[in-house]
């Protein structure tokens, strides 16, 4: 099967899904070169088009969340969001979101990985 297919419609899959199937590191690490994928912080797997607020979520090893997640997913908001909303894990340095560009919204437990 192929790794893309597996991808959700916004075009990501957490790397522990694909454990989860029963795909091996190696096989992540092929499919990934081979389909012209790539991986985010050994975690996400990504398409090269897949929307900025999720490269930027991945990158800083968080999750799209607040008016960034209803967006995506087309829910009306009342203006454009300027800049991604991210839920960060409580110890993750200022320096991740900040490259990213975006607003953190921190949490106590923290994204699920």
């Amino acid at each position: 099967m192929s790794l893309r297919a597996l991808l959700s419609p916004h075009g990501f899959v957490h790397r522990d899904d694909l454990l989860e199937r029963r795909w091996s590191p190696d096989a992540i690490r092929r499919a990934t070169r081979d389909e012209g994928l790539q991986l985010l912080r050994r975690r996400w797997v990504v398409r090269p088009d897949a929307h900025p607020a999720v490269r930027s979520a991945a990158a800083a090893g968080g999750r799209v969340t607040c008016v960034t997640a209803a967006a995506a997913v087309g829910l009306w908001i009342t203006q454009p969001v300027a800049v991604p909303h991210l839920a960060l894990p409580p110890h993750s340095g200022s320096v991740c979101s900040e490259a990213a560009g975006a607003s953190r919204n921190r949490s106590d437990t923290g994204p699920s990985p």
